[in-house]
């Protein structure tokens, strides 16, 4: 440490120099609160000290702040807006699961059309596929055998017989 010439140090002359005339006399006249009440109650009201901002800060951080009539309201408007907006999400959840049932009933309608789409072709083929088979047939019973050789008619006549015997199968 750094004497000067006064002999004091640094430290003490800053905190000589901080301090002020008025804190000197307040200590030499100190006023207690309670003497202070005790004449006037109305301007004791007054004399409370404010809450300060870290005090506040650690009061809420403790959720000590729902102290008054005021806090409370709030609590409870925000409690209703929350408790709508919960009731929002819900409608919106249900709008959006009706919406996807919609757009899977859709589908499944798109999938059913497609497939008797597939079956009236495939049965349109097969009818197409029959008439030919029939032309075909006809074709063979009704063929002149007289140009052919003997191979040849003993071929047509088996096709005949197993025309025929088919037919009569299918119509049993």
């Amino acid at each position: 440490m750094h004497r000067r010439e006064s002999g004091k140090t640094e430290q003490d002359k800053k905190s000589s120099s901080n301090a002020s005339p008025s804190m000197s006399t307040q200590e030499a006249n100190p006023i207690h609160l309670d003497d202070f009440e005790a004449t006037s109650p109305v301007k004791a009201d007054h004399m409370k000290r404010l809450i300060g901002k870290k005090a506040e800060k650690e009061r809420q951080r403790r959720g000590k702040n729902v102290t008054s009539l005021e806090d409370s309201n709030v609590v409870m408007a925000l409690d209703v807006v929350f408790s709508k907006r919960t009731e929002m999400e819900i409608a919106r959840e249900t709008a959006r699961q009706e919406r996807e049932m919609a757009r899977e009933t859709a589908r499944q309608a798109r999938e059913d059309a497609k497939e008797k789409r597939y079956v009236g072709a495939l049965a349109m083929e097969q009818r197409k596929y029959e008439f030919e088979e029939r032309k075909m047939e006809m074709e063979i019973i009704n063929q002149d055998l007289s140009s052919l050789d003997d191979d040849q008619k003993e071929y047509y006549k088996m096709l005949r017989r197993d025309i025929i015997d088919r037919r009569s199968k299918r119509s049993i």
